[in-house]
């Protein structure tokens, strides 16, 4: 005898085919609870899995004590967490790889200078990387590291995650701090992002430290703002 699919995998369809018919758009809200055991004939704790289902799928998204809505289709950055681009990726559920557009090694501007707190006659590596998910183009990163601190660092290992090539050095990364800035981007950003000249994305501005305060890397990061968002959680205190 065939076994019949448990209750809450078929709300759970039903509850996506109700966000297809009502064509409801990233971030808009799921009617309530009560409403929709109503809708749908089941009961609470049924309904709570459909949503969990529904939620892991990355299909929504909920709201303690606000409710539940449609998760857009954009990547997702945690502003609170220091990940590494292969670890967004995964969480949030893509597929990922790296197209290394530029690897140089060359004296350092004021700005990276005064940043990774160098001399003017210390090497650094320039690091420019196309960076995908889902085989869709999500930023471009502008990287730059200390020649000293890294003298192994080659093209290939930056084809793949940096931060696994720094940990496995027996180095610890601490922490970083970052500035958002929207922006038009210049001829050079457009044309590697593939947007168009007049089109606003986002820039990041991050600094890193390992364990013991050295300041390891020095980035800039353009993200399109049509396939990227970010989501900060604060509490008031």
């Amino acid at each position: 005898m065939e076994q019949k699919s448990p209750l809450y995998n078929s709300v759970a369809k039903k509850i996506e085919d109700y966000i297809r018919n009502e064509k409801l758009r990233p971030d808009d809200a799921l009617p309530s609870e009560l409403k929709m055991t109503e809708m749908f004939g089941v009961s609470r704790v049924t309904l709570r899995k459909a949503i969990t289902i529904l939620v892991n799928e990355n299909i929504l998204y909920s709201v303690k004590g606000s409710g539940t809505y449609v998760k857009s289709s954009k990547v997702e950055r945690q502003m609170y967490k220091h990940s590494s681009f292969k670890e967004e990726m995964i969480s949030n559920k893509k597929t990922f790889h790296s197209k290394v557009v530029e690897f140089s090694i060359e004296n350092p501007t004021h700005e990276v200078m005064n940043i990774l707190k160098i001399s003017e006659d210390e090497l650094v590596y320039k690091v420019k990387r196309l960076r995908y998910g889902d085989n869709e183009l999500l930023l471009l990163e502008e990287t730059f590291m200390p020649v000293e601190l890294f003298p192994d660092l080659t093209y290939q290992i930056m084809t793949q995650s940096k931060y696994d090539y720094i940990e496995s050095k027996g180095l610890r990364i601490k922490e970083n701090f970052q500035e958002v800035l929207p922006i038009l981007p210049d001829k050079e950003v457009a044309s590697l992002l593939d947007v168009d000249k007049q089109t606003p994305i986002l820039m990041l501005k991050i600094y890193s430290l390992l364990s013991d305060e050295t300041i390891f890397e020095y980035s800039k990061i353009y993200y399109r703002s049509d396939r990227y968002t970010f989501r900060l959680h604060a509490i008031r205190e």
